[in-house]
């Protein structure tokens, strides 16, 4: 029977079917990610809760695509204007950040108590961002930041 079949050039193997992605186009998930950006006024999806899993994947997908340049300049440039943190220690930092600034909301000054049992991390994290200036560790943005809200450098 093969050899019949050979005769005829019966094609053995098929070409195989691209498969489908189960992905929305960039574009989409950027737009996805603006929306956030509009309602939270900034791109860190870990703040708001339920977290978006999907789109802190992409997002993290964007930070490694960058590191290893595959990305593409004019994308960089669209996450860029939506505030987009590519390092996840500034990330980071903006989070507490964001606490602190919370905290001087509720209380009308950024003094958070060395042993502040409410929120131990704020108050530890507090104290490094001083330690950290004083030795030189801080970048210019943090401690613009830091000032901007009337950060005290000196804990007394």
């Amino acid at each position: 029977r093969q050899s019949l079949l050979d005769q005829i050039r019966f094609p053995w193997e098929f070409p195989k079917k691209p498969k489908e992605s189960s992905k929305p186009p960039w574009e989409a998930t950027f737009a996805k990610l603006a929306e956030f950006y509009k309602s939270h006024g900034h791109c860190d999806l870990r703040l708001v809760l339920p977290v978006n899993e999907y789109l802190h994947k992409w997002g993290q997908e964007q930070r490694q695509a960058r590191q290893g340049g595959a990305i593409a300049s004019e994308r960089v440039h669209q996450l860029d204007q939506l505030g987009f943190i590519w390092d996840t220690d500034d990330l980071l930092w903006e989070r507490v950040f964001r606490i602190l600034v919370a905290y001087k909301s509720a209380h009308g000054d950024c003094n958070v108590p060395a042993y502040w049992r409410q929120n131990l991390r704020l108050a530890v994290w507090v104290a490094s961002q001083r330690k950290r200036r004083r030795l030189g560790e801080l970048k210019p943005e943090q401690v613009n930041k830091l000032e901007q809200i009337g950060f005290a450098w000196d804990a007394n």
